[in-house]
Parts: structure tokens; sequence; C-alpha cells
């Protein structure tokens, strides 16, 4: 087995790692919090599965393989007492290539880290930085039974 990938990710609506927010809208049922609200948010699930695997064009020899990452966020409001005021969940996805050795016979299996936080609250909307870590191994496929 080779030695792990490790790849910072950028997603589409927030840049990674920096602490670029992304809105997330509260529930409908949400009324403006009071003035001092903070937020949180927690990582609820991910996944990260391999979806296609092609010839790098640009380093000969490997491949560039193409994982989908889908995450699950609850964001919550919070009053100055301390009362949730306002709570959310929402499910993102976003595609990442890692290039990598991946010839046919070899499989790949990938790790997320994945945190939130800490958010801040305006008027009523949450803003979290998120932050994604992608780690890949690879390893061979045992031969089938003659």
């Amino acid at each position: 087995m080779d030695q792990p990938v490790s790849v910072q990710v950028q997603l589409p609506e927030v840049c990674l790692p920096d602490s670029a927010f992304t809105p997330v809208p509260p529930a409908t049922s949400c009324t403006p919090p009071p003035a001092g609200s903070t937020a949180n948010c927690s990582v609820t699930a991910v996944s990260c599965t391999e979806v296609s695997r092609t010839n790098s064009v640009t380093v000969p020899g490997l491949q560039d393989v193409r994982f989908l990452v889908v995450f699950s966020l609850n964001v919550g409001i919070i009053s100055p007492a301390g009362v949730t005021v306002c709570q959310t969940s929402q499910t993102s996805e976003f595609y990442q290539i890692v290039t990598l050795s991946a010839p046919p016979g070899v499989a790949t299996f990938c790790e997320t880290v994945f945190g939130c936080g800490p958010c801040i609250a305006i008027d009523d909307v949450a803003c979290c930085p998120l932050e994604a870590c992608l780690t890949v191994f690879t390893f061979v496929l045992p031969c089938p039974a003659p």
C-alpha cells in the first residue's frame, strides 16, 4: 500500500481552509434573535466515495480519482440568555479530484476530517467557517479464487 495522500479542500461556495463564511438560512419559523446572539454548528454526517478514475493528463503514469464528499451540518442561533432561538440542518456536497497511483486492481478508501465553527450570528443568519481534509488510502484488491 502506498503512503496515504492528504488534501485540503476548497468548496465552490466556501474557501477552505481560510475562515470564509457561508450563510446558512435558518428555518422558516425563526424570528430575528436578540442583539448579542451567537451561533454554533456541528457536523452530523460525512461520507466520501470514489465516483470515477481516469489516467492523469498532467502526471503520466498516475490517475485522477474523483471523490464525492457529502456532509450534513446542524446550525443554531443562541440568545445571550443561552436559549436556542433557531436551529436548522443543511446537507451539501462537493467533488474533489486527487491525483495518485491507482491503476486497475487498486482500490481507494477516503477518510474525511470535517469541522465547522466558530460561528457568528448576523441578524437571523448564522455564518460558519468550514474546514475539511481528505486522506486517501490505496490498497491492492485480492485476486478472486479460481
